[in-house]
């Protein structure tokens, strides 16, 4: 066989099924495809223009969206560079062939550079397609001596060109919607479809129908928006990320967030991102008002590309314990695929994703520096998002650490870096545990108020980094009694629980204040019982294993200040006061129940009954 060269041929009947379905993710997307086309028409030209190749006017540069909602017939028009036959005939009818690329090469000389310009494939004027079945492009160049060139064709496939009859430099993209696309693009749905993918275009857009003009204008090949003064552009050209934050007040922002999600509420603070190296990032990110805990994964932050919408799935930028956030990030340095819907893969992103925890990290600081008050008030809707982020990214730990706070039963917020070293205690829930907080707080020891699901890895987390110099420990584990005396003896005389083993008494002075009687279990041991049970690793155990790793291992701890405990050890001594310190056992083991949020159901019942028993007989004594 001999060697055979040659070029891959390309079938326009092969290629157009793949670019309707497939390049695409969503069918509306011609819209943005058809705009951003006239936009970077509009650029090739003010670049002409700085470059001193053509002289303007005063004219505006705009872009108009014209509708006929009679007979589906869809324009696109500007007032931009234009094109020649040859360039129609380039770019047109070759496709993947970018009319970009081949301009900022052709007057590089001159400083002409890709900033600000969309297109960098050359396919998205074939998105058309997807809902025409027809497409007319009317176009005049803006180069002297050339005439308007008129292209046409059905289901892009053939096409004729012919003389055209356009007038004025620019471009007029004629649609002729398909029976099925007629039904569902109405003019209410072409409106959202704007204001999805145009809103914040850097050229002014102006849509209109049939009834905004007169027959004769309507039918005008040419830009006809100039000539109805009542128009306004549906979009807003200068975005407030374009901006600098010195320029901008509170009440900007708050408005532009308003605006742009549709919400009544305003944000808590936001982050203003502007940079332009190691690449161009602009944008505005939003802290919103959080109600609860699954609110928090509702969080939409809007991707540009120069202006350009293209997704509000960021997962590739974003870094998932952000996701709160609202906002909108524009980057045109980002590699996006053919369709500019799909991110690809790239150093980038990680780079673009770290400067943005960073940048995030270094508002929540200025806010806990600069405005402590009002960041403790945020503090409640924030924390969760921020001991995520900590255990998410340990950069993100170090960036905050100064700025994460803590509740406490007094109902102020202490730093980290204000917590005692060696034991921290806490409480899970600000009305639990009251006994052992008021015997810590009588004691001048802070207690700390961690009851969100979170806070139990979170400590972890610090005991870790901080390689064991604080220890967080429950405020009713904080009693690491040395038996002096033992107690034994005791095990008779208190009746036994149900929902709880007692494995030990101590006896030590607790204060006269004190309740007579403390039940408590290990830090350790509770973090390996909660842990087992979140992770159903007693599931397979056998029964007497996972007893013992269920079911609360606690001492009873007895207050050697307390006259009730002087008392019953005294009466313990005597055998004719033995079944008396019985009973009075039972009450001090109910009281401690009690105190402790343990005692329920029947045994609280019968606690009430003992009680107001106690109570009628102080009666008779009277």
């Amino acid at each position: 066989m001999e060697i055979k060269k040659g070029q891959i041929q390309v079938s326009t009947e092969n290629i157009f099924p793949i670019i309707r379905q497939w390049l695409y993710s969503n069918r509306d997307i011609f819209l943005r495809e058809l705009v951003s086309n006239s936009a970077d028409a509009l650029s090739k030209l003010r670049q002409l223009s700085n470059m001193g190749e053509i002289e303007l006017d005063q004219e505006e540069f705009r872009i108009e969206i014209r509708f006929d909602t009679k007979t589906g017939e869809l324009m696109f028009v500007d007032n931009g560079i234009g094109m020649t036959e040859a360039e129609l005939d380039k770019y047109i009818n070759q496709i993947a062939y970018s009319g970009m690329t081949d301009f900022v090469t052709r007057y590089q000389e001159q400083g002409a550079e890709d900033a600000g310009f969309i297109g960098h494939f050359g396919l998205g004027f074939y998105s058309a397609f997807m809902v025409a079945e027809k497409v007319e492009i009317d176009t005049l160049s803006w180069q002297e001596g050339t005439s308007p060139v008129l292209w046409q064709s059905e289901e892009g496939i053939e096409y004729q060109m012919s003389p055209g009859t356009r007038s004025e430099r620019g471009t007029t993209i004629t649609l002729t919607l398909t029976s099925e696309d007629k039904e569902w693009l109405t003019s209410t749905e072409l409106r959202r479809i704007i204001d999805k993918y145009c809103r914040f275009m850097s050229w002014p857009i102006y849509y209109l129908t049939e009834s905004d003009a007169t027959t004769e204008l309507w039918n005008d090949v040419n830009l006809i928006t100039d000539r109805i003064p009542t128009l306004e552009a549906v979009n807003i050209v200068t975005p407030l990320w374009l901006k600098s934050p010195a320029q901008i007040s509170d009440q900007e922002y708050i408005a532009f967030y308003k605006d742009t999600f549709n919400s009544v509420q305003e944000p808590l603070f936001w982050v203003h991102l502007n940079m332009d190296y190691p690449f161009r990032l602009k944008g505005i990110l939003y802290f919103p008002q959080i109600k609860d805990h699954i609110q928090t994964l509702e969080g939409r932050i809007l991707l540009f590309y120069n202006q350009v919408f293209v997704s509000d799935n960021t997962k590739e930028i974003i870094t998932e314990f952000l996701f709160l956030l609202q906002g909108m990030l524009d980057c045109p340095d980002l590699p996006l695929n053919v369709s500019r819907s799909f991110l690809q893969n790239d150093p980038t992103f990680k780079r673009l994703s770290q400067h943005i925890v960073r940048k995030v990290a270094e508002r929540l600081n200025k806010l806990n520096t600069e405005d402590r008050e009002y960041y403790e008030s945020v503090w409640p809707k924030i924390s969760l998002f921020v001991k995520y982020g900590i255990l998410s990214d340990q950069k993100f730990y170090e960036y905050v650490k100064s700025s994460l706070l803590f509740a406490s039963t007094k109902g102020n917020y202490l730093s980290e870096q204000e917590l005692p070293e060696g034991k921290v205690l806490y409480t899970p829930a600000a009305d639990q545990l009251a006994v052992h907080v008021r015997i810590a707080e009588e004691q001048k020891i802070p207690v700390l108020i961690m009851d969100q699901e979170i806070d139990t890895p979170l400590m972890s987390f610090l005991e870790y980094y901080d390689q064991g110099k604080r220890q967080f420990v429950r405020a009713d584990s904080d009693y690491s009694v040395e038996a002096e005396t033992d107690l034994s003896h005791l095990t008779d005389l208190f009746p036994i629980a149900d929902n709880f083993k007692i494995i030990g008494f101590k006896l030590s002075p607790l204060g006269e204040k004190a309740p007579p009687a403390i039940l408590y279990e290990s830090e350790e041991m509770r973090r390996i019982r909660e842990f087992s049970q979140q992770m159903a690793l007693d599931a397979q155990m056998p029964d007497d294993k996972k007893e013992e790793l269920t079911k609360q291992q606690m001492e009873l701890l007895l207050n050697e200040d307390s006259k009730l405990i002087t008392s019953l050890l005294r009466m313990n001594e005597l055998p004719e006061y033995k079944e008396s310190a019985r009973k009075l056992a039972a009450y001090i083991f109910d009281l401690t129940r009690l105190a402790q949020g343990l005692l329920s159901g029947d045994d609280l019942a019968d606690f009430i009954d003992r009680s107001t028993g106690l109570a009628e007989q102080a009666l008779e004594l009277y």
